[in-house]
């Protein structure tokens, strides 16, 4: 149900219902479950910009259950934290994070876990002006998103691209990105993405007509 609450952005709800489940898992010391719900509540916090509370949370699960953790629940735990730096443009800690979970992500050996440290680690360089590593990485995520046909993700991933390619001076490859996002973001049925992703074309349109003699 927190679940539920939380994906209709009733964080409140969301949250009565996590720390009910909380309870319930410590008394009957389920860890495995206690490790799921303090992820969910970190991501509720971070959902509602309470970024101290969601840190908290993501490193209390590595602090608790150090000796218990799976590598995939390093993996979750240290890439929730990275994005809560990513969130308040902590760009190096972020980085510092990414890294640190893409080694529990080799550890895991999901494909999917590795492009998705690729796909965040691409989005820091980009913010940072690092764009030839930001191309690389997302580069290295595109063909397992497209494997999966993850449509969401792809159309973040093309945007990025985008963005890279249009900050680089090769308009013509940055609209064929954004290009993708918009059909991508139609097929979501997602307007506000469409908006977004409109708005860079024209963006990249004008910066390219303005290079023109």
């Amino acid at each position: 149900l927190g679940s539920c609450y939380k994906a209709k952005g009733d964080y409140e709800n969301a949250m009565l219902h996590f720390i009910q489940a909380e309870k319930i898992a410590r008394d009957n010391k389920l860890n495995h479950l206690i490790i799921d719900i303090l992820s969910y509540k970190g991501s509720t916090f971070r959902s509602m910009k309470d970024y101290s509370s969601a840190l908290r949370h993501f490193h209390s699960i590595s602090e608790e259950f150090a000796d218990s953790l799976s590598a995939f629940d390093r993996f979750r735990a240290t890439n929730n934290i990275a994005n809560v730096y990513y969130d308040q443009n902590l760009y190096d800690k972020a980085f510092e994070y990414f890294q640190k979970a893409k080694i529990y992500a080799l550890e895991t050996g999901d494909s999917i876990h590795i492009a998705l440290i690729d796909q965040n680690l691409g989005n820091v360089f980009l913010q940072q002006g690092q764009l030839d590593k930001a191309e690389a990485h997302v580069n290295k995520a595109i063909p397992y998103f497209r494997k999966v046909n993850d449509k969401a993700t792809l159309e973040m991933l093309f945007r990025t691209m985008g963005s890279i390619q249009c900050r680089k001076g090769n308009y013509d490859n940055a609209e064929k990105n954004f290009i993708r996002s918009v059909q991508l973001s139609r097929q979501l049925k997602n307007f506000r993405l469409l908006s977004v992703n409109y708005h860079n074309m024209a963006l990249n349109f004008y910066l390219w007509r303005s290079q023109e003699p």
